[in-house]
């Protein structure tokens, strides 16, 4: 019996232990105590020109851009233009430079093009840069702040993430406290009326958002009272006179159903609708 009762001891002081190394960890890069390792990297404008030597800056934001699905889509570019300028408005204190886990250079050449990037650019197809980088080898796709030393001071995107975005605002003088006043959103539509669908299948459709204010309308999260309700959106940040598709998926129970989706998001008045039908 004693011996059992050591073994439990002993196993709940070793996931205490754990869980503190685990927080300790995390909290070190919060603290700015870890280093970012970079492999090595061709860094270029396009694909002509290679850069040997570049602008110095105390800061830099580095873009992590997976091939997993849809890159075009998952490097929001118009998202780092922003962060990049909201930041510069009044000194130039932050770089930016984009790296993307792809083998295909034809695709990122017409990217860079098409969308006229202006920060340097590096393959790293194999995703050395997680690899190299405990912190990092959950990120499927992200913003990295390092300063000129290349201690990590923030993993995430401050246009949609308050804890993210205090570390901007400290370091950057409260620039993107000003960004982040409220703007007129608003949306399609108040009740979105399905009719009649098959409760036996998920039913998808979609209603969009608008922002017709001067400042970026930030969604932060769906609030839905029913499990068998789900909301995503894909751009969560939207530009001054630009909508937004917001996907609705439901399997609801057999028979009329009304359920409410509530939209956090810094809009001056409130988003939120209905969705209704009848499930047979």
């Amino acid at each position: 019996m004693k011996k059992i009762i050591v073994y439990a001891v002993t196993l709940v002081t070793l996931s205490i232990i754990t869980i503190f190394i685990f927080n300790s960890k995390n909290k070190i890069v919060q603290n700015h105590n870890t280093k970012l390792k970079l492999p090595t990297l061709i860094w270029t404008y396009y694909e002509e020109e290679v850069i040997k030597k570049s602008q110095s800056y105390p800061y830099y934001i580095i873009r992590y851009v997976d091939s997993k699905h849809c890159i075009p889509c998952k490097l929001s570019y118009q998202e780092l233009q922003h962060i990049f300028d909201m930041v510069n408005a009044k000194k130039k204190l932050l770089g930016a430079k984009i790296i993307f886990n792809s083998k295909d250079k034809n695709l990122i050449w017409s990217l860079a093009k098409k969308e006229n990037i202006t920060f340097p650019i590096a393959m790293d197809s194999t995703s050395s840069i997680c690899k190299l980088n405990r912190c990092l080898r959950n990120i499927d796709n992200g913003y990295i702040l390092i300063d000129k030393d290349y201690n990590i001071l923030a993993i995430g995107n401050p246009l949609t993430d308050k804890d993210v975005r205090e570390v901007y605002d400290r370091l950057f003088a409260n620039s993107f406290a000003k960004s982040f006043e409220l703007t007129k959103g608003e949306i399609s539509s108040r009740i979105l009326e399905l009719g009649t669908i098959n409760g036996k299948e998920k039913f998808d459709t979609c209603i969009y958002l608008y922002n017709y204010g001067k400042r970026p309308l930030v969604i932060n999260d769906f609030i839905t009272a029913c499990g068998c309700l789900k909301i995503s959106i894909k751009d969560k940040v939207i530009f001054p006179m630009h909508k937004a598709k917001c996907f609705v998926s439901i399997k609801p129970d057999k028979g009329f159903f009304q359920k409410n989706v509530s939209i956090l998001s810094n809009s001056e008045d409130p988003l939120h609708f209905k969705v209704e039908g009848n499930a047979i």
